[in-house]
């Protein structure tokens, strides 16, 4: 099946136009491309605001065809998508190589924590008292942070800083372990280091 083909004795003035647009359109592409790789030393505005009259000028028309439409609104889609991000672009290379996007700026943004209680211990036999003590620092803190309604044993807390101390000491070959309770970025955290 072979496709229809417009003869140039049925083309009209309006398709000569819609050509013209399209040509205009991929030309200021080309030099917004050039002008942003540092060819050029000025926007391409002239033809930026030719092509803008040019698409005011069909906008309100009310008798163009179907298929002339559909062309016109997909050249003026293709030309509004084009400006924004030209002007982005522009936007970019004015402010510098400085300027960090919004969403890289949570990433690199520094986590604060906060010491909260430091407590050492030998052993979590021998400190019983101690770590009671951050136990309840530990539950505190977590409902000041609003820190779901999980709520951890006092026996559970106790076999986690045992299985994280034996193997402290074990790697590091020392006695004493210091149990840091620290809040960063309103999680609540235990960290045994060797003291």
């Amino acid at each position: 099946m072979s496709i229809p083909t417009v003869s140039k004795e049925r083309r009209t003035e309006f398709d000569d136009e819609l050509d013209r647009l399209e040509t205009a359109i991929r030309q200021l592409k080309i030099e917004y491309d050039r002008f942003l790789a540092g060819g050029l030393k000025h926007e391409p505005i002239q033809l930026r605001f030719r092509i803008q009259k040019i698409v005011k000028k069909y906008a309100d028309a009310r008798d163009i065809k179907y298929h002339h439409r559909y062309r016109l609104n997909g050249l003026v889609h293709r030309f509004v998508t084009m400006q924004e991000l030209w002007g982005k672009r522009v936007l970019n290379r004015e402010q510098g190589p400085s300027r960090v996007p919004r969403r890289l700026d949570k990433k690199l943004h520094k986590k604060t924590e906060r010491c909260v209680a430091v407590c050492r211990i030998q052993g979590a036999e021998r400190d019983a008292e101690a770590l009671r003590e951050l136990y309840d620092r530990f539950v505190k803190e977590r409902e000041r942070q609003g820190e779901g309604p999980r709520r951890l044993s006092f026996e559970k807390f106790v076999r986690g800083i045992s299985s994280q101390t034996a193997r402290l000491r074990k790697e590091a070959d020392c006695g004493e372990i210091e149990l840091r309770l620290i809040v960063s970025d309103q999680k609540v955290q235990l960290r045994a280091l060797r003291a």
